[in-house]
């Protein structure tokens, strides 16, 4: 039961994170390169499930330690992105005002 739950919140976790992803995306790349940027993104997504299943499979007798592990490198990964990716909302604010003062 509790593998089960902890697949399921793996497989919601992933589609909650892609707008977000996209939306800073979208406010910090270049458009010219929009389309690589979306595909790096949705192959990380893919190839972090292709690996943890496997993982999960070849570890039965200890998943649990196994989710740990990966719950542990999400926390970096959420920890790295908190620092180093700058707000989109942040963004938006400077871009709206520097249109603001070109008009004037």
């Amino acid at each position: 039961m509790s593998l089960g739950l902890g697949v399921f919140a793996c497989g919601i976790c992933t589609g909650l994170m892609m707008p977000a992803l996209t939306s800073a995306m979208q406010a910090l790349v270049d458009r010219s390169i929009h389309g690589r940027v979306s595909s790096v993104m949705n192959a990380g997504t893919s190839i972090g499930v292709a690996l943890s299943v496997p993982a999960v499979l070849f570890l039965v007798g200890a998943w649990r330690y196994a989710y740990l592990s990966f719950t542990a490198v999400a926390i970096i990964g959420v920890l790295l992105a908190w620092f180093l990716i700058p707000s989109v909302s942040r963004q938006r604010t400077i871009i709206s005002c520097k249109m603001k003062k070109a008009n004037l």
